[in-house]
């Protein structure tokens, strides 16, 4: 048999299963086998964004990245965001262009963790043209 945890289990939860087996139907069956899994540390996967935004647009910054092989939400994560343009800002891992941005491209970077102490993602890019 084959024991899965779910995509986004929390890191350090335990989870415990009891199983048994027999050789076939109407014969005694093994002993009983109790199983004792602990969740492994965060997997955290950011991936670059590139967009073509307008004035007053925004972008998801963590739609494309991974925690523990799902999208995370900003819920469950902690973002560091740097950027020397003063016409992009991160609220709840929502990428804002502020109103009348100048035309041209905008650069920052981000990274998230899932918790203190867990492994963070890399570090990537995120390029803005603005129209």
């Amino acid at each position: 048999g084959l024991l899965t945890l779910q995509a986004g289990t929390p890191a350090g939860s335990v989870h415990t299963a009891t199983y048994r087996f027999c050789a076939t139907a109407g014969t005694p069956c093994s002993a009983t086998v109790n199983v004792s899994i602990t969740a492994a540390g965060a997997s955290a996967v950011a991936t670059a964004d590139t967009a073509t935004l307008s004035d007053n647009d925004t972008l998801n910054l963590l739609a494309n990245d991974l925690l523990n092989g799902a999208t995370p939400t900003a819920g469950q994560v902690t973002i560091t965001f740097n950027s020397n343009s003063v016409f992009l800002s991160l609220t709840n891992g929502v990428l804002s262009l502020s109103p009348q941005s100048p035309g041209g491209q905008h650069t920052a970077t981000y990274s998230f963790c899932a918790t203190a102490g867990t492994p963070c993602s890399a570090t990537v890019n995120i390029t803005i043209t603005v129209n």
